[in-house]
């Protein structure tokens, strides 16, 4: 097996991330993501016979179906020649599989998970192939991490905060922390050129920027992963106090989305800068 030494360690490899498992130790619970308790059923239908069965307008462009314990993403793709299903269905049971997070599912379980749809989504349910590809959602909800980086090793994007697709945003939330550890390295190896530091001057100024990126990083990046879970639960009726209420639904998933879309990038880089430098400073009294 080949061998590498480095000065840190950055994981950015994903959900399934090993090295979240080496940070925490792979028996705790924080090192693997957990089932969200929900599977997408995932399908293609050509656009001629979904037009046929549903007429141009609910084809033409995007929907988003909701309803009780379900709910489902329509859009066309390939130029317009197909329909793309993506059917998410709450599941209470534990997800079946140690080693695949993919199966096929029977149409007749997810068409039963519709059943309290109206003809439009039980429609598109019945023109989907037969079995239909399940996607099991998994997220970092349950047990988050208590931190993104520990010594000279850290975790950004789905290694860290690996959310459910309901906001769209996880994406984004990693060139968020990719553009704050750019930053703060940046400044540590500035700071190395600078006062021409020993080898252990140079760990601990890389753990400093690590433990700044995680002080900057982790209370947004896991509030996406719970805000996720959230609306989650708002577009298939879940939620006590929202229900089926199409305003308040609307308005709970419009001021989540605007925290995202409105976050101010320009002062999270300056407020990474002064957290580094304040850090430094502590680091250098010591």
């Amino acid at each position: 097996m080949a061998r590498q030494i480095a000065h840190a360690v950055i994981g950015c490899d994903g959900i399934r991330s090993r090295v979240r498992q080496i940070l925490f130790g792979e028996d705790y619970p924080a090192a693997s993501a957990h089932y969200s308790h929900k599977y997408a059923a995932r399908g293609l239908i050509p656009m001629d016979r979904a037009r046929e069965a549903l007429g141009d307008a609910k084809v033409a462009t995007r929907f988003m179906h909701l309803g009780p314990d379900a709910h489902a993403l329509t859009f066309p793709i390939a130029h317009g020649s197909l329909l793309h299903v993506v059917a998410f269905v709450t599941d209470p049971n534990p997800w079946p599989y140690a080693d695949r997070w993919t199966a096929q599912r029977n149409e007749t379980d997810v068409a039963a998970a519709f059943s309290r749809f109206g003809p439009t989504m039980r429609t598109i349910i019945d023109l989907l192939p037969d079995p239909i590809d399940q996607w099991a959602v998994f997220d970092t909800y349950d047990h988050p991490p208590n931190t993104y980086s520990r010594g000279p090793v850290c975790i950004a994007g789905d290694a860290a905060h690996a959310a459910a697709p309901h906001h769209g945003a996880g994406a984004g939330c990693a060139v968020e922390d990719v553009a704050v550890l750019c930053a703060v390295l940046d400044l540590a190896a500035k700071r190395v050129d600078a006062t021409k530091c020993d080898p252990k001057g140079k760990a601990a100024l890389i753990t400093t920027a690590f433990e700044t990126y995680d002080a900057v990083r982790r209370e947004r990046a896991q509030w996406l992963v719970e805000s996720s879970r959230i609306i989650g639960n708002f577009y298939e009726w879940q939620d006590n106090e929202v229900g089926p209420d199409a305003s308040i639904c609307h308005d709970e998933v419009y001021w989540r989305s605007h925290r995202i879309w409105d976050y101010d990038i320009d002062t999270m880089m300056r407020e990474t800068a002064k957290v580094f430098e304040v850090r430094v400073a502590e680091l250098t009294k010591n």
